[in-house]
């Protein structure tokens, strides 16, 4: 990967004009004092208000936005918003850094057209893929079994082929796609997505020694790792909690897992479901698991980027000081 310098910006400052009127305009106002300080009073006043002659320039949109140059050197450029540099991967740039607003991910079709996607926070979940042309879905899910064969392939610490992965493992395949400059952070979203589906299609094993143990499934144990790990359009998780008030949510939890919500069963799956609480009670597991993919979804939201979601994740769930199979690093 490399890096050059794009466009230089040149910094052009608008200068507010002379005014025209009476040259005496400053005398006048010092020997007014009482009149100048009325006005300033109603200048100010009309900053806020809804004063009628303000309405009458401001439009039906109301009062006109100003951006500060210091902020955003687009509004003083015409319109122009210069590419600052580049990151480059295979001899192709991949993104460019923008001077205003989000950097451009450029990406190449199959007959080598480059598009460019602006690299927009994630404002809102569940995260849209919507968006994402065909053709470029291809190339952002081809990337999710090399980050899975990273860290499955090796050996054992007894010599032996490795196949499997930890909780410390799913940790840096997030942190590796939060680092990765050819995707925006929606396509991240959707890599990681990809990468939870083929772990499960794959059959991959996935240790939980290195999972804390609060998050651990109260039933089922690893035999259910899948709990702590979800898809970033995930109804559940990602819609139906994310999306109630963190009090709300954690009603809601609680009333999924004690059966005393709408969840619709098999009659099979709800006699089971029903002695397993008698027997196991609530599965606090689960309940853990579910706030903590919750903090991570709010960090996602807040912070707008696929990294923040990773770094809580691992808050949430790993415990560093432990490799995958149990023992202190």
């Amino acid at each position: 990967m490399s890096s050059k310098p794009g466009n230089d910006a040149t910094d052009s400052r608008i200068v507010n004009p002379s005014p025209s009127g009476d040259a005496d305009l400053g005398n006048t106002l010092r020997s007014n004092p009482m009149d100048f300080s009325a006005t300033l009073k109603l200048a100010a006043g009309g900053q806020t208000g809804t004063d009628a002659a303000t309405r009458q320039f401001d439009g039906q949109n109301g009062p006109p936005v100003i951006v500060d140059s210091a902020v955003c050197r687009d509004a003083n450029n015409n319109g122009k918003n210069d590419v600052l540099s580049t990151v480059s991967q295979n001899g192709k740039v991949v993104r460019e850094k923008m001077e205003c607003g989000p950097d451009n991910v450029v990406a190449y079709d199959d007959k080598g057209q480059a598009h460019r996607f602006p690299d927009q926070k994630i404002t809102k979940l569940p995260v849209d893929f919507s968006g994402i042309p065909d053709w470029r879905l291809k190339q952002v899910n081809g990337q999710a079994d090399g980050l899975i064969n990273k860290y499955k392939d090796g050996l054992k610490p007894d010599g032996t082929k490795d196949g499997e992965i930890g909780f410390n493992d799913i940790s840096n395949i997030m942190k590796d796609i939060g680092k990765m400059e050819n995707l925006t952070e929606v396509e991240k979203c959707r890599l990681w997505s990809e990468v939870k589906l083929r772990l499960g299609a794959r059959g991959v094993p996935i240790l939980d020694k290195d999972e804390k143990p609060e998050m651990v499934d109260s039933w089922h144990g690893k035999k259910d790792i899948g709990h702590a790990l979800i898809t970033m359009d995930d109804g559940y998780h990602g819609n139906f909690l994310i999306n109630k008030t963190p009090e709300e949510a954690t009603k809601a939890i609680q009333a999924h897992e004690d059966g005393s919500d709408d969840t619709k069963r098999s009659i099979v799956g709800e006699a089971m479901f029903r002695g397993a609480l008698l027997v196991y009670g609530i599965n606090k597991g689960d309940v853990y698991a579910s706030e903590g993919q919750l903090r991570a979804l709010r960090e996602l939201r807040s912070k707008g980027t696929f990294s923040a979601y990773a770094e809580e994740w691992t808050r949430q769930f790993v415990r560093p000081e432990i490799d995958q199979y149990g023992k202190p690093r």
